[in-house]
């Protein structure tokens, strides 16, 4: 409950700044979703093992309708912060 819960947040907020080399997708595509979310420190070797791509560097990926995207914790800004909060939360971590 705890991960979809993330998940939708997630979603739910806006990004600072757009990320470098990232195609927006068309607006049909763009509504809300409670897929599940995987963060990882290394999205590049975890997406290229599962897509094959052999292209330039990859920032993220979906996986049967779960969404592979960097450990926020690891970046600066609005955004990175909230979904570093709330992944610590998920992960267990209690602010009491």
């Amino acid at each position: 409950m705890r991960r979809g819960t993330l998940a939708m947040a997630l979603l739910a907020l806006t990004a600072c700044e757009p990320a470098p080399n990232v195609l927006r997708p068309p607006v049909e595509y763009q509504g809300d979703s409670n897929s599940m979310v995987t963060f990882t420190t290394d999205p590049d070797r975890v997406c290229r093992g599962i897509s094959g791509h052999q292209g330039g560097p990859i920032l993220g990926c979906e996986f049967h309708g779960a969404l592979v995207l960097p450990n926020p914790c690891q970046h600066a800004g609005t955004y990175a912060e909230i979904a570093c909060h709330e992944m610590a939360h998920a992960n267990g971590w209690r602010h009491d």
